[in-house]
């Protein structure tokens, strides 16, 4: 019997990762390791035609149709073309590889993966996140020779063309294998998220909710991968996602890391659109699952929290359990759409003509139709031409038909903002503030200091609560009051995430990061051997009042990992970053304050005591060139500009066909006056296209950004979803920040082996690719612009007030620049 697992590592190996080395022998090479890959799994003769029309489909969307005769031979002059710019990256030589050698390296890193997998679905999934690692550690191993080492990522699918990889083109045509003989895409994205994400006064606020949003995202997708593969998600691009590899770990398909996952999850990860391909008789059944999955992941994590706060605090009431049903209900907006990759019927079906048809009939096109003129140019090509050529349509028509159906409200769409009478939520001002059974504003404070007060006591309790050592997550008094959805916010990263995806919070205050340059300096002045015994003496006194006062340390080792990093172990050092930066100003040593923020009363003459070690330690500082502790901080916020553009192909920047095509290609198309007109038009989006946008915005995202924000600076990221990114840092060096992040987004700048950032704006030998630590990593290329705002705002201000300003100046940016 057929097994789809079975067809889709047939799919997934049906070219070998070294073809562009030696095209000679390719198709035996691949049937070798897909023998070896399979087992004892059957592939029957249909199956083999599934997986011939996958590569016919896939070819059809990525590559040029050349005519007859146009040959490269890549490995002696190899380069990769960045597919959003057109610049190229030269490689060398590669003659000198030992083929043979090559071969016996995949054949070694293919069976590694499946020796021990039980069925064709663990091999299959194994192969498809693990063979480009597996295959540099298995060369690793091999004699030493010239070795190919992180080439193996980037190795193309098409060396006439190459600005796709192999691992992009055998992905697409395993997802493909598992959709056809009719495939069909569903794209489908979460809204209501921009009022859900500003509705935040704390960092805390903001970080969770970006998270929650990713992990909601991924809530939809994970079923997907479980039934389908995760090779069907074409957009965005789950190969090395923290939350997939996640999945991937608590399956058994990827081995366990030291410090996974919550290095990786910490900051968002995940869009808020997806672009899927399934077969075409389960589009709408999927659609339909996807959104049903999310709310129901939604509904259970309400539920997970609120009945952890019922357990930790003892809390409830007839109020409660009434908001707690009916606020969190619909609260977020969840579309999709299905639509066939292919129209038509009989011998029709999958013709380039029916596709074209169908587009001019939905769309319409002018008589100097581009893509018309592309296909008939095309059509003169080596092989005849499928329905894959048409891909751009079809992507256009799903992404038309989403946006008309987010134009649609549903009935059950706003129901959350059903009146409600009583205390308004202090984070969001829309909902009713949770209350326990009378909604008056003095029983709704009265329900909010004790439930604080109880905060307070898990927090300094010594036994095993979820709580312990979360000191601020409600202000004591009543000060705070909040709706179920904030509440959400604000204890889901205790309650639930802590334990489900080992985040232990550490999230700074604004006074923390207003202050962190400042730290920064104090400690690099303490671990110097020259004059930091009285600056230890110093800082040692100052700590023990803060003792003594039992000021809480509420910043956890997580917060600022820069900082972490530069004490080095340091027991002083790590002491004085453990207590938040509001300890560094004396305007916080009042009595007022101190019931306030902590719940603790003091007396006047421990606080004017307090008050003098401060003093001495900031004098001491000071004698040593340490400016004055910070009193503001930064919010950064950036976002890509045109994505939508770039991903419908409509941007008017994507390079022509010629600046894509290997020179050695060009020069054989030089003299073909039929191709002359052509080169000169821009490419068609492909699969792979979009492929790489994604990989290249999750580089960024969870590569370049926190490189920059956190191990170059002593910043904190808050999310950074792709294209777009929220960090807060000092004020001290927000603008360096701002410029190298700017840089790295088009690859314009170099990362040299001292970890130093030398941007390179203008700089034509600049190729769209950033060397990190031995990788290449793919940018959005120097075509690609982003805009930021920068807001800086003194320690006190609301954050929710900071992210405001903002998000106003960034659109100011767009709207002047972008």
């Amino acid at each position: 019997m057929s097994d789809i697992w079975a067809r889709k590592i047939a799919a997934l190996l049906h070219d070998p990762p070294d073809k562009a080395l030696e095209i000679s022998g390719h198709v035996q090479r691949a049937e070798k390791i897909r023998d070896l890959a399979l087992g004892e799994a059957a592939l029957e003769r249909s199956d083999k035609q599934v997986v011939s029309r996958a590569d016919w489909w896939a070819s059809g969307a990525d590559r040029i149709n050349f005519p007859a005769g146009v040959q490269v031979h890549w490995a002696a002059s190899p380069n990769l073309t960045h597919p959003l710019c057109g610049r190229k990256v030269d490689l060398g030589s590669l003659q000198t590889q030992d083929t043979e050698a090559i071969s016996e390296t995949i054949e070694k890193a293919v069976q590694s993966l499946v020796g021990d997998a039980s069925t064709p679905k663990d091999r299959f999934v194994r192969l498809w996140r693990r063979l480009p690692e597996e295959l540099i550690s298995a060369e690793a191993q091999g004699p030493s020779t010239a070795k190919l080492g992180e080439l193996w990522k980037v190795l193309p699918a098409e060396t006439r063309i190459p600005d796709h990889s192999i691992w992009q083109h055998n992905r697409l045509a395993s997802a493909l294998a598992g959709a056809l003989p009719e495939p069909a895409f569903v794209v489908f994205t979460i809204g209501s998220v921009q009022r859900f994400i500003s509705a935040s006064r704390r960092l805390q606020d903001l970080c969770v909710s970006s998270l929650l949003l990713s992990w909601l995202m991924w809530e939809g997708l994970e079923w997907i991968c479980e039934e389908y593969g995760p090779d069907c998600v074409i957009y965005p691009s789950l190969h090395g996602n923290p939350l997939a590899d996640l999945w991937l770990r608590s399956k058994g398909w990827l081995p366990q890391s030291p410090g996974f996952p919550a290095d990786g999850l910490a900051g968002a990860s995940l869009p808020n659109r997806a672009l899927i391909l399934l077969p075409k008789a389960e589009a709408e059944m999927v659609g339909r699952r996807i959104a049903d999955r999310v709310a129901e992941a939604w509904s259970r994590l309400v539920t997970e929290v609120k009945q952890a706060l019922e357990s930790e605090l003892c809390v409830g009431g007839s109020g409660w359990s009434k908001l707690w049903s009916t606020q969190p209900q619909n609260y977020f907006d969840i579309y999709w759409l299905a639509y066939p990759w292919a129209v038509g019927a009989g011998n029709d079906y999958g013709k380039p003509d029916a596709a074209m048809e169908e587009y001019k009939r939905l769309v319409g096109v002018g008589d100097n139709w581009e893509f018309e003129h592309v296909t008939t140019a095309f059509s003169g090509g080596q092989y005849r031409l499928n329905v894959g050529h048409c891909y751009s349509l079809f992507y256009s028509l799903s992404t038309r038909g989403l946006q008309s159906r987010k134009a649609l409200r549903l009935p059950y769409q706003g129901k959350w903002q059903q009146k409600e009478e009583g205390e308004k939520c202090t984070l969001c001002g829309e909902r009713q503030a949770l209350y326990s059974d009378a909604p008056d504003r003095r029983s709704s404070r009265n329900f909010w200091s004790e439930l604080a007060g109880e905060v307070q006591r898990k927090a300094d309790s010594g036994n095993n609560s979820k709580l312990k050592g979360h000191y601020a997550a409600i202000k004591p008094g009543g000060q705070e009051r909040l709706c179920t959805v904030c509440t959400v916010k604000r204890f889901v990263q205790p309650l639930v995430f802590a334990d489900r995806l080992g985040i232990k919070g550490g999230f700074p205050s604004t006074s923390t990061v207003a202050t962190a340059w400042f730290k920064q300096k104090v400690i690099e002045r303490l671990l110097e051997d020259q004059s930091s015994d009285k600056l230890e003496k110093a800082l040692t006194q100052y700590l023990n009042t803060l003792k003594e006062l039992r000021v809480p340390k509420t910043v956890s080792h997580e917060a600022v990992r820069f900082l972490q990093g530069k004490a080095r172990g340091n027991e002083l050092a790590g002491t004085f970053l453990e207590y938040d930066g509001d300890a560094l100003f004396e305007e916080t040593f009042t009595a007022e304050r101190f019931k306030d923020d902590f719940g603790i009363e003091v007396n006047e003459g421990d606080l004017s005591r307090a008050k003098e070690a401060l003093s001495g330690f900031l004098e001491k500082c000071t004698g040593l060139g340490v400016s004055p502790p910070g009193r503001y901080f930064a919010l950064l916020k950036m976002d890509g500009d045109y994505l939508g553009k770039w991903l419908g192909g409509t941007h008017g920047r994507e390079p022509c066909f010629e600046a894509i095509l290997h020179p050695d290609a060009m020069r054989a198309l030089a003299d073909d006056t039929g191709w002359k007109e052509l080169l000169s038009k821009r490419r068609l989006i492909a699969p792979s296209y979009h492929q790489f946008i994604s990989d290249a915005l999750a580089s960024f995202a969870l590569k370049l950004v926190p490189y920059v924000v956190e191990t170059r600076y002593p910043g904190r990221l808050v999310y950074a979803g792709g294209d777009d990114l929220l960090a807060i840092v000092p004020m001290e060096c927000v603008l360096q920040v701002a410029r190298e992040l700017r840089a790295l987004f088009s690859g314009e700048a170099v990362i040299d082996r001292s970890g130093d950032i030398e941007v390179q704006f203008g700089n034509p030998q600049v190729s769209g690719y950033v060397a990190l630590e031995n990788e290449l990593v793919a940018t959005m290329g120097v075509n690609a612009t982003a805009s930021a705002g920068v807001v800086v705002a003194h320690h006190y201000q609301p954050l929710g007030t900071a992210l405001s300003a903002v998000t106003r100046t960034l659109d100011e940016a767009k709207e002047r620049y972008g």
